[in-house]
């Protein structure tokens, strides 16, 4: 993915040119080719380009049209380029006249010309843009439906600037790089939802909402607008499973077949899971029907492979003809990378997310050192897929009691939340959810909300508890939901995950940009997320099994034990083990060094008691502890940061 950057003059203070250098500099990671940058009028507009696709071979970015001056910079990839074409009157052929295609930034550009701030409504794919005028002295700027492409902003009396990476906006001078708490607390207490809709981690950078474009007139007034939300409904009604099926199949073809689009074959991160298999199935099916190239695949896998579930999943896909496997192997850390460069992995740029997700970073790296610029991942797809816990109430609730035994008893036997749990405590959980008084389930929360809140957030420092008001959040927040009828807090539920969907593509956004390598999810295309949020509950659950249609929709592409397995195992966890154990000198300075940083934040016995743990070698306090020196060296890096905080 490319990353861009710009700067504009809000106070007739002339720009900088050390500012764009510093942006620049910070996103030069992104991509081989170097930054370049279009200073018009009160303005500067850069890119450093990653060319993924055919139509970017010959791209020009920032790109200034002929005939109305308009910059436009851009890091996108339109899926409905035909339509696009039909629409704005265009052909393919390069509107310059040197005989190249149409260019994904060049269509935006010609979009705005047409639909002037409407023109996101009508671009389907991955894309953030900024459009600048220097006739009007207006910028607008605008982010896809999902999030799948990162723009941040900031600004102070005299300037606006924004980025693909806030992290480059702290090395502007005039930017603190003071923490916004209630994302710290966000971080370290998931179900703390109290920010604001374009919160980062930081005061003083903002992110621009998915669904969402920003006018920043000349005069320096913001205007935010929403072009689209995620809507919930049930208008996905299917005479059968298979219609079902074959409905899911061809939105998933769509996702995944627009997403293979790149100069080279994409490489897939496979982690022998459902969400990733289900790629690996339909990369294999449209290789079959339209001849294209072996796909690349990496992987994590057991030294022991007869012994996890996991491994043999990944190598009964990679047999596939279609495909052409690496692997890092644990324990011994071998194969893609060595425990060096694990260790180096791990601990040189620290953050807070980025670091949890040590092994899809490993593999990812591992892929832009082999020259992929392009990765498929499934990390939404737990999101996008996503089913109630309390599925079988919503079967009570609507009177289907003869189905809502059955459910309890599969589920006990697959659910991959109620595995091992006895079917009539399933089934009575589900009757209290669905039948349950507000006035009782408000007065048990109450005799229980002492356990709970410290279970939630008792091992925070209680100051920071307090500073922000944690339990009387939690009390209204959970006195609130115990109010709600079964299908509100269903819908609340499910609406949560659209959030969570742009934290995850964030983060392999992240991690992408960090090793030059473009991070594309079918799971996170907004075809996929619509055809979920319509999709009833009885096709994302059924007989115990949840994402039932992935499970079900490629039985001859994968083999029944990866689609029907019960439960997973975690091989990342042995990638972790591998940072933390492989120099154990460096974690004792750690912990005294940098973990100290943590403490108004959270409970130094606390932290205490899980080093203790990983000393005595216990797994979980080991992982634990690595989350923790993590965040403690992500605070550290930024504290030191040259910025005006």
């Amino acid at each position: 993915m490319s990353a861009i950057f710009g700067l504009v003059e809000l106070a007739n203070t002339p720009l900088d040119d050390h500012d764009c250098a510093a942006l620049a500099a910070a996103l030069a990671c992104w991509s081989a080719q170097p930054a370049t940058t279009l200073r018009a009028g009160a303005a500067a507009l850069g890119c450093v380009q990653l060319r993924t696709t055919p139509e970017s071979l010959h791209e020009v970015l920032p790109w200034q049209h002929p005939r109305s001056g308009l910059v436009i910079t851009a890091d996108a990839r339109l899926d409905n380029r035909p339509e696009l074409l039909a629409a704005l009157g265009l052909t393919g052929e390069d509107l310059t006249g040197q005989g190249r295609d149409v260019s994904d930034s060049e269509l935006i550009l010609h979009g705005y010309l047409r639909w002037g701030q409407r023109c996101p409504q009508y671009l389907l794919g991955d894309f953030a843009f900024a459009i600048w005028n220097p006739a009007t002295g207006d910028l607008f700027c605008a982010r896809d439906h999902m999030g799948g492409k990162p723009f941040c902003y900031t600004r102070c009396n005299n300037f606006f600037a924004f980025s693909s990476s806030p992290e480059a906006l702290l090395e502007l001078p005039w930017t603190s790089n003071k923490l916004e708490q209630k994302s710290l607390a966000n971080l370290l207490v998931f179900a703390f939802e109290d920010l604001r809709e374009n919160a980062t981690w930081y005061a003083d950078i903002d992110a621009l909402p998915p669904g969402h474009s920003l006018r920043i007139a000349q005069c320096g007034r913001e205007e935010l607008i929403c072009y689209w939300r995620p809507s919930i409904g049930s208008g996905n009604h299917f005479a059968c499973e298979e219609e079902a099926r074959e409905a899911f199949r061809e939105v998933f073809g769509r996702a995944v077949r627009d997403r293979l689009r790149s100069i080279d074959p994409p490489a897939l991160l496979l982690s022998g899971g459902m969400d990733s298999s289900a790629i690996a199935a339909t990369v294999a099916n449209l290789t079959a029907r339209d001849g294209l190239r072996p796909c690349h695949t990496y992987s994590v896998i057991s030294d022991r492979i007869d012994d996890c579930i996991e491994s043999r999943c990944i190598e009964a896909l990679t047999l596939k003809s279609c495909f052409l496997p690496r692997f890092l192997k644990v324990p011994s850390i071998t194969g893609l990378l060595d425990a060096n460069e694990i260790f180096q992995l791990a601990w040189d740029k620290s953050h807070p997310v980025d670091s949890d997700i040590l092994l899809q970073s490993a593999l990812i790296q591992s892929a832009g050192r082999e020259g992929h610029r392009v990765m498929l991942h499934g990390t939404s797809g737990d999101l996008t897929l996503w089913s109630s816990r309390q599925y079988i109430a919503l079967l009570l609730k609507a009177g289907n009691w003869r189905r809502a035994w059955r459910e309890s008893r599969q589920a006990s036997d697959h659910h991959t939340y109620y595995f091992g749990h006895p079917p009539l405590e399933l089934l009575a959980y589900n009757l209290y959810h669905a039948f349950a008084p507000a006035l009782v389930r408000t007065a048990l929360w109450k005799l229980r909300s002492i356990r709970h809140d410290r279970k939630t957030y008792g091992f925070l420092n209680q100051a920071f508890v307090r500073s922000l008001g944690l339990a009387d959040y939690f009390r209204h927040y959970r006195g609130r939901r115990h109010r709600l009828g079964l299908g509100e807090t269903h819908n609340e539920d499910l609406l949560r995950q659209m959030v969570n969907i742009v934290s995850a593509l964030g983060g392999a956004n992240r991690l992408g940009g960090r090793h030059g390598v473009e991070m594309r999810d079918p799971f996170g295309d907004r075809r996929m997320v619509d055809f979920f949020l319509q999709l009833p509950e009885e096709y994302k659950v059924r007989n115990g099994w949840t994402k039932y249609l992935p499970r079900t929709a490629f039985p001859e592409q994968l083999p029944d034990f990866l689609r029907f397995r019960r439960g997973k195992e975690s091989l990342a966890r042995q990638v972790h083990l591998a940072a933390m154990n492989h120099d154990p000198a460096f974690i004792d300075s750690a912990m005294a060094c940098s973990v100290p940083l943590l403490y108004p934040y959270l409970d130094s016995d606390h932290i205490q008691t899980i080093y203790k743990g990983h000393r005595r070698g216990d797994p979980i306090s080991s992982r634990r502890l690595y989350d923790h020196i993590t965040w403690a060296r992500w605070l550290e890096r930024i504290a030191a940061m040259p910025t005006s905080g």
